[in-house]
C-alpha cells in the first residue's frame, strides 16, 4: 500500500514497512539505507524488541557510535553519511511515544477478527493501523505460499478465504475513514499460474497472463483492463509490461516517473525503467 503525504518533515514511524516479508530482502538496493523497509516477521509480535530498557547504558552508546561517525565523516564517504542517517532514523524511533502503533493488542478483538485470525490477514490489520498513523508512506503486506503445483482447488479455498477477508475488511475501513482517497492498494504477484492442470492435479508457472489490481487513490475504479484468449494463455488486448503497471502505480501516487536517478556505479535509473503509465486507469 501507497499512503500519499504532503510533506517531508521528519517523523519518528518509519516511511517503508514490509510484514510478513523474508528475511533476506534485499533492502535499499543502491538507495540510502534510510529508505530500507522495516521487517516485522510476525504481525502479532510487532516490534517487540524497540524498547530501550536502560536509557544510560543506550545514551553511552549512542555517544560512542556519534564519535565513531564525526571521525568517518572526515573522509566524506557518502556511504557513511548515509548509515549515520539510518541510524538517527532508528533512534527517533526507540524513542518515540508511537510504537503503539505497532501493537496490535492496542486493537479491538472485534476489528482484529474481521480481518481473520491467520498471518496475513493480522499483517493487513497491522498496515490499516500504520496507514491510519500518517506517518509510514508504504507498507508491504507479503502472503507467501501460492505455489500450486499440487492440490491447486483446495489449497486456493483457502488461501483465497484469507485474503478477501483481509481486503475486504481493509478497503471498508480505509472508506469509512476517509483515508481510501489518499492511499492506493495495490495486490500483485511476479507471475500467474498455467491454465492447464498438471497430473498432481495443480498449475505451474505462468508469466504468459496474469491479473493485478489497482484500488483506491489515483485510480477509476469499476474497470477490467486487457484481455486473454479464452483460456487465459496469451494477452489478446491492452498488455501491461511489469515497467507499464510500475509506471501506473508511480502516476498515481505523484511520482516523478522522468526523473533520473544515478547509482554509485553512475548508472541511470528510472523508477519505471521505460514503462507508460495506462492512462486509462488513473483517475
Amino acid at each position: 500500500m501507497c499512503r500519499m503525504q504532503d510533506n517531508e518533515e521528519k517523523i519518528n514511524i518509519p516511511q517503508n514497512v514490509l510484514i510478513g516479508g523474508p528475511a533476506d530482502h534485499p533492502g535499499a538496493g543502491w538507495m540510502a539505507k534510510k529508505y530500507s523497509p522495516i521487517p516485522i516477521q510476525d504481525p502479532l509480535r510487532g516490534l517487540e524488541n524497540a524498547k530501550i530498557k536502560n536509557k544510560d547504558e543506550f545514551s553511552k552508546r549512542i555517544e560512542i557510535l556519534k564519535k565513531i561517525e564525526r571521525d568517518a565523516m572526515k573522509a566524506a564517504n557518502p556511504s557513511e553519511k548515509s548509515y549515520a542517517e539510518f541510524y538517527d532514523q532508528t533512534v527517533r524511533l526507540l524513542n518515540s511515544s508511537e510504537l503503539d502503533v505497532f501493537d496490535l493488542t492496542k486493537e479491538s478483538a472485534e476489528k482484529r477478527e474481521k480481518y481473520g485470525n491467520n498471518r496475513f490477514g493480522q499483517g493487513v490489520c497491522l498496515a490499516k493501523r500504520l496507514v491510519e498513523q500518517g506517518g509510514c508512506k508504504f507498507i508491504e503486506v507479503s502472503d507467501g505460499g501460492w505455489d500450486t503445483h499440487v492440490n491447486n482447488f483446495d489449497a486456493l479455498e483457502d488461501k483465497l478465504m484469507v485474503l478477501d477477508t483481509a481486503l475486504t475488511a481493509l478497503i471498508e475501513d480505509l472508506q469509512a475513514s476517509g483515508l481510501l482517497k489518499k492511499t492506493l492498494i495495490v495486490i500483485t504477484t511476479d507471475f500467474g499460474r498455467t491454465p492447464i492442470i498438471n497430473v498432481n492435479d495443480g498449475r505451474d508457472h505462468h508469466p504468459g497472463a496474469f491479473s493485478s489490481a489497482l484500488i483506491g487513490a489515483g485510480i477509476k475504479g469499476g474497470q477490467v483492463y486487457g484481455k486473454s484468449d479464452e483460456k487465459g494463455m496469451r494477452v489478446l488486448d491492452g498488455i501491461v509490461s511489469p515497467q507499464d503497471f510500475n509506471a501506473t502505480i508511480a502516476v498515481a501516487a505523484g511520482l516523478p516517473i522522468e526523473q533520473i536517478l544515478i547509482s554509485p556505479e553512475g548508472r541511470p535509473f528510472k523508477i519505471a525503467d521505460k514503462g507508460k503509465p495506462i492512462s486509462s486507469l488513473l483517475a
